[in-house]
């Protein structure tokens, strides 16, 4: 009897022992892991973000586990023990965002995060411009062309001057132009042939201010876009176009010690149409005039005495005045 119960005894004893493992004080139950779960969805779209991704942290920042989020935006993460965590979530283009203090416990083991919201990241680029100046001459595949316009020494020229620094093409003192030495060339005004070279062409080339020219193209082979037939080449003057609409005016007085000057320039344009009127008038100030004549007598020696050969008389005339009036009304307009 004494041996059964030490027997007894000794069983119950390493029962107790065996219940005691290291790492569980007090027999606490085993280890439980959970999971950890959610949506990332974009905050203004309300799409889901797929292969984003999800990195679990300690507080302190030691990475433990990362997944990429599926087509539909979840994530899960598995076999995460019972502690305190931070949850990093990153995707191109969005602010990352970092969910902290997420513990888990033995009676909870499982979070489940619900929609977790990425704001798109907002990148403001500073305005960048590109500018290029024309250069003064260009060499094209059909043409040369030369911009006038970006040529300051023009200034107070005329269309003579200019033509005279283009390649390929001479000027004489008379103003005649000429194509590699030959004369025979058509001059165009912005493509189309013009009536002001029908007669002189000098005198249609001092005309134009060398200010309102903006190129000039030499086309040597001229395309079907052009008719050059019987001619060595192509001069197109390309004109700057006036980009001012509405009215404009613009009046002027002068006085003078004989003559005065008054004048009243009006202008409206709209689109391709435009009339101008022109009104002015000239007057002089009064001032004394003289009137001579000198008399001639044909008459007997005997009488000359009495009557002088020549004489001259000399008599205060009226008061002089002159007036102008002029009136004139155009209206121009561009095809």
């Amino acid at each position: 009897m004494r041996h059964v119960l030490i027997f007894i005894f000794a069983t119950l004893v390493g029962s107790l022992l065996l219940a005691q493992q290291p790492g569980r004080p007090g027999g606490a139950s085993p280890l439980i892991k959970g999971t950890i779960k959610g949506i990332l969805i974009d905050s203004l779209s309300k799409a889901p973000l797929e292969y984003a991704s999800v990195v679990l942290t300690l507080p302190g920042g030691k990475m433990l586990d990362g997944v990429v989020t599926e087509p539909d935006g979840s994530f899960r993460i598995r076999d995460v023990n019972t502690s305190t965590y931070a949850l990093q979530c990153t995707f191109l283009g969005y602010e990352p965002k970092t969910i902290r203090e997420l513990t888990t416990t033995p009676e909870h083991p499982d979070l489940d995060l619900g929609y977790v919201f990425l704001v798109p990241m907002g990148i403001n680029l500073e305005e960048i411009v590109v500018a290029e100046e024309a250069p003064i001459m260009e060499s094209k595949i059909d043409k040369i062309v030369y911009n006038a316009d970006k040529d300051i020494t023009n200034t107070g020229g005329d269309g003579a001057d200019v033509l005279r620094k283009v390649p390929l093409l001479s000027v004489d003192l008379d103003g005649n132009v000429s194509l590699r030495g030959n004369s025979n060339v058509r001059i165009f005004i912005n493509g189309k042939p013009s009536s002001m070279f029908a007669g002189s062409v000098a005198d249609a080339l001092k005309s134009l201010p060398a200010d309102q020219i903006k190129s000039v193209e030499v086309i040597t082979t001229p395309t079907a876009k052009y008719d050059g037939e019987g001619s060595t080449g192509i001069i197109n003057i390309l004109m700057k176009k006036s980009e001012l609409e509405g009215l404009t005016g613009s009046a002027d007085v002068s006085v003078g010690t004989r003559s005065n000057n008054a004048g009243l320039n009006l202008a409206h344009t709209r689109g391709r149409f435009g009339i101008n009127m022109n009104a002015g008038t000239r007057f002089t100030w009064k001032r004394p005039g003289t009137n001579s004549f000198i008399a001639k007598m044909t008459c007997p020696e005997e009488w000359s005495e009495f009557f002088p050969v020549k004489g001259r008389t000399i008599l205060p005339g009226a008061d002089l005045t002159a007036h102008s009036v002029h009136f004139m009304i155009s209206m121009p307009f561009t095809v």
